[in-house]
């Protein structure tokens, strides 16, 4: 790459060298392509032929497709920035050329993930796209999977690389990607419901009506326990239940044993715990106090497992979708 610069030579008040001038200087760097305008900073030293360039950094690959470019090389792009598909189907998104359609040009393409993983919700991308001389459009498809799981609409993106594989092309920075949302078709809480109460309006018989809130009841409570959340913090929610249960049964035998036997001066001690009614009833009110500090441990973790958030937060996002 060459540049083509003016030369100008400056000289003090006096007549002698000047120790140094810094002057801008429109110029342009002429390669095997094609010209490129260019601003630049020129310092010129005395008794030095050189001069030192300062110039912005250049990144063709986001930069702006001037009309010199254009006549030159060809652009590729995508034709929109946002492509919708259902799951199940295939998204085609359109890559154009324009500009020099003369010679064939080559350009790579990638799928990223966003809210959509690739393997799970679609299939990796991973391709390049050849233009023959003339020809100015392509498509890339990408499958999208179908599943009967209800869920929020997600999205990934296709960007066109800018790498060894670019060939007789330019990217246009405002094109260079594209994202594809995957709409999602099924019913919350899961495809089962889809009769009288998918459109909201009961049965006028009341057993039937029963029979479909019933229905949609069993049905969320499966979405639900989908969820590894809430599925693992019910789990632990029924421990503590039985805890708690076990803990009523506990105190209620207590409470007999303490009546019928420790308090009863009539009942001997052969038949008391330990044979002396001081340490049954020491054993009894400890058998009765010293769980409720767990209980109380317990119920504190509660707000930890993050259940009831989840559940709320599963039905808003079903209710706004």
């Amino acid at each position: 790459m060459e540049a083509a610069v003016s030369e100008e030579r400056s000289r003090s008040e006096h007549g002698g060298p000047s120790r140094g001038i810094q002057r801008e200087r429109s110029m342009s760097l002429t390669a095997d392509a094609g010209t490129m305008p260019l601003t630049a900073r020129a310092a010129v030293s005395a008794g030095s032929s050189r001069a030192a360039l300062t110039t912005k950094a250049l990144t063709p690959e986001t930069q702006p497709v001037s009309p010199e470019e254009h006549s030159v090389r060809s652009v590729v792009r995508f034709s929109a920035l946002n492509y919708y598909v259902f799951e199940g189907e295939d998204a085609k998104l359109r890559v154009v050329r324009s500009g020099n359609l003369r010679e064939h040009s080559t350009v790579r393409y990638r799928s990223t993930d966003g809210s959509a993983v690739a393997g799970l919700k679609y299939a990796q991308l991973d391709g390049t796209l050849n233009f023959k001389p003339g020809e100015y459009e392509k498509e890339i498809v990408a499958t999208v999977y179908e599943n009967e799981e209800y869920g929020p609409s997600t999205e990934f993106k296709v960007e066109l690389l800018h790498d060894e594989a670019l060939e007789n092309a330019i990217i246009d920075g405002h094109l260079q990607s594209a994202w594809v949302q995957i709409i999602e078709d099924d019913l919350f809480p899961t495809n089962a419901c889809n009769g009288p109460e998918r459109s909201g309006i009961p049965s006028p018989n009341p057993e039937k009506k029963f029979q479909q809130l019933t229905r949609l009841l069993v049905e969320f409570i499966r979405f639900a326990l989908a969820d590894r959340v809430i599925f693992s913090g019910m789990r632990k929610m029924l421990l503590a239940d039985q805890c708690e249960n076990v803990y009523g049964f506990l105190n209620l035998l207590m409470s007999v044993y303490l009546v019928d036997f420790v308090v009863k001066t009539s009942v001997p001690e052969s038949m008391l715990i330990m044979h002396s009614r001081r340490t049954s009833l020491v054993l009894v009110v400890a058998t009765m106090v010293l769980p409720l500090f767990a209980l109380h441990g317990l119920s504190y973790l509660r707000q930890s497992w993050g259940t009831a958030g989840r559940a709320r937060a599963v039905m808003q996002t079903a209710l706004l979708r």
